[in-house]
């Protein structure tokens, strides 16, 4: 797993698991689990993220929830 500011990025290989991170100072609102190109929103307890692992090689990165834009106006959308 690499730690950065705003995210983790990380590989597992093995037998699937459930890892309990300690989530990064940057994600400051509901994070995103991100398998496979597919988001998911992790088990979170406090500043844990539980993150589920499948078996065999499974990357993850774990983020801030992307946010659609916000318009100011509904004749923008």
């Amino acid at each position: 797993m690499t730690f950065h500011p705003e995210k983790i990025v990380g590989v597992s290989e093995g037998p699937g698991r459930f890892l309990h991170l300690t989530m990064p100072e940057g994600i400051v609102q509901l994070p995103a689990l991100t398998i496979g190109g597919i988001s998911y929103a992790p088990g979170t307890y406090g500043s844990t993220a539980i993150v589920p692992v499948l078996d065999g090689r499974c990357e993850f990165t774990l983020e801030n929830l992307k946010q659609p834009p916000v318009f100011r106006s509904w004749q923008q959308w």
